[in-house]
């Protein structure tokens, strides 16, 4: 696909990233559960922070599309930085991006960490008096331990507020299943926030990260497909490669189709919110309720290309399927996803 001259010049320059730095480090963060602490400034000097935020406010200026290709291209590698980076990008950045602070801002594209996102269903309660939101809930796997965007229900409505990691008391580190590099910990929220907004804020900022969360399981399902593939072409049965099975070709060409057409979508849905234009929300819980459910179904395919091989850690295609399983629990999940869209469909017939 043909992108604008500055977007192929952060995807070529995430494709060497990848080789030379995350590709032989993702099994590790896995298997550790997080990455190091100084890991976020890393992440700054690649210039991987701001990717979506305009170059006259210190970014790449590369849109919500252009952090969308990066990040697929991330996700084919650590499915856990790429969605660190979606949260981040999508929640945290796109927040501040709605302030006329930009202090906010600088810090996000700066050194200041990865930032989070609890969104709306956690059991989050929002006050708004006369100049704070009072935000306040106790939340089961938050990612990583850094500052949060948090949305919550008030008597007013759904409402989103920026909390600072030291306004958080944070508990049990989870271990997950998938996307463990992740550090999903219990939070304990309680805490005056300044900088807010309501409920379209909150809508916007779940758009942004449906469309994040749709490239990254299009990264992962891409990842799995190429090793399938990979794999395939070298294993042999009855004196041939098992890529001559038509069983196997029509796994990988369904594989390789679902995952085309579900990052059309990605792309139609970043290209519409970059350029604000009507029904860009639907089209984003669009995009991500596809990308994800064929995620998870090309990630399953490959690993029984693999056979008994596939549940070892001998091959990364067991990382990607737990990864492309976690995408699910991100945010909003199939059901809520379907309502939404059945909501605007209808209202479109009334």
């Amino acid at each position: 696909m043909k992108w604008p001259a500055h977007v192929e010049a952060l995807q070529g320059a995430v494709v060497a990233l990848g080789a030379r730095e995350l590709g032989p480090n993702a099994a590790r963060w896995d298997s550790s559960a997080g990455f190091e602490p100084t890991f976020a400034a890393k992440v700054a000097d690649w210039g991987l922070f701001g990717v979506s935020v305009p170059e006259v406010q210190g970014g790449a200026g590369a849109g919500l599309l252009g952090a969308a290709v990066v990040i697929e291209e991330i996700a084919a590698h650590s499915g856990s930085l790429a969605m660190r980076l979606a949260l981040h990008e999508g929640v945290a950045v796109g927040f501040a991006l709605g302030l006329a602070d930009t202090s906010l801002l600088a810090r996000l594209i700066g050194n200041g960490g990865f930032a989070g996102w609890v969104g709306l269903g956690r059991g989050v309660t929002a006050e708004q008096s006369s100049d704070r939101l009072r935000l306040q809930g106790s939340v089961c796997m938050a990612p990583g331990d850094g500052d949060l965007v948090v949305a919550g229900h008030g008597t007013g409505g759904p409402r989103v507020g920026f909390v600072a990691a030291d306004q958080l008391s944070s508990g049990r580190a989870r271990a997950a299943c998938g996307l463990r590099a992740v550090g999903w910990t219990d939070v304990v929220i309680d805490a005056d926030v300044e900088h807010s907004g309501n409920a379209a804020v909150a809508a916007r900022l779940g758009a942004r990260l449906s469309v994040l969360i749709g490239a990254v399981a299009c990264g992962l399902a891409r990842a799995a497909i190429s090793q399938a593939t990979a794999y395939a072409q070298v294993r042999e049965q009855f004196g041939q490669s098992i890529a001559q099975f038509q069983a196997i070709q029509w796994k990988l060409a369904n594989g390789a189709t679902e995952r085309d057409a579900a990052w059309l979508l990605v792309t139609d849905a970043a290209g519409r919110l970059d350029a604000q234009r009507p029904a860009a929300n639907e089209a984003a819980a669009r995009a991500q309720l596809a990308a994800v459910r064929m995620s998870v179904s090309a990630c399953s395919e490959a690993l029984q290309v693999h056979g008994g091989y596939g549940y070892t850690r001998e091959f990364p295609i067991e990382r990607l399927l737990r990864d492309a399983r976690a995408c699910t629990a991100i945010d909003r999940g199939d059901d809520d996803l379907r309502a939404a869209l059945a909501a605007a469909i209808t209202a479109r017939f009334e």
